[in-house]
């Protein structure tokens, strides 16, 4: 699936959570926005099948998850400690995983120094750079800087995967992107 797309349906978590207990009507029309804009993604011209669609939901829902706990935690904690208890988590789960499936490493040394590169350039200084900003900002502002997200999706599988956008597509994405900065303005306004 384009990433666009994929990362436009995981964005229906956050806004979830930009409007979730609300009962103004400018807040339902960003969810009708959303809701729109998720349907043309699922459409029968989308280039989504229904298996990456549950996907995609499935990862909204986690990342509705991980903005209420984030938020919850930083304000009990610095970011870099919480950072550092998700990713000590992370590898409690995951590495059993890893011993079940019998991972052959050539040099153990090596392997680990990837890994654990990898796992501080992608995780760790991303997700506390994100720990900052949630404890920093307010929650509208960041809730718009996240909306960009699907463009930048797009415009990244378009431009490294070569993959292209229908016009209806593209306004799905839109739609999304739109509902989501309006959410978040609106929440944050009304704080």
């Amino acid at each position: 699936a384009p990433l666009g797309i994929v990362v436009a349906v995981e964005f229906i978590g956050p806004l979830a959570v930009a409007v979730i207990g609300s009962r103004r009507p400018l807040d339902f029309v960003w969810i009708g926005l959303a809701a729109l804009g998720v349907f043309l993604l699922a459409g029968p011209t989308s280039s989504v099948d229904t298996g990456g669609l549950l996907l995609a939901l499935c990862a909204a829902a986690c990342w509705a998850a991980f903005l209420l706990l984030a938020k919850r935690a930083v304000t009990t904690m610095d970011p870099l400690p919480v950072t550092t208890v998700m990713l000590v988590g992370s590898a409690v789960l995951l590495t059993p995983l890893l011993a079940v499936t019998g991972v052959a490493a050539g040099d153990l040394w090596q392997t680990l120094a990837v890994g654990a590169a990898i796992a501080v350039l992608s995780s760790a200084f991303p997700y506390f750079l994100e720990l900052l900003a949630l404890s920093r900002v307010r929650a509208a502002t960041y809730g718009v800087l996240l909306s960009i997200e699907p463009a930048v999706a797009a415009l990244t599988g378009f431009l490294i995967l070569g993959q292209r956008l229908t016009t209806a597509e593209g306004a799905a994405i839109a739609a999304v992107m739109v509902a989501a900065a309006g959410a978040s303005w609106e929440g944050g306004q009304r704080r």
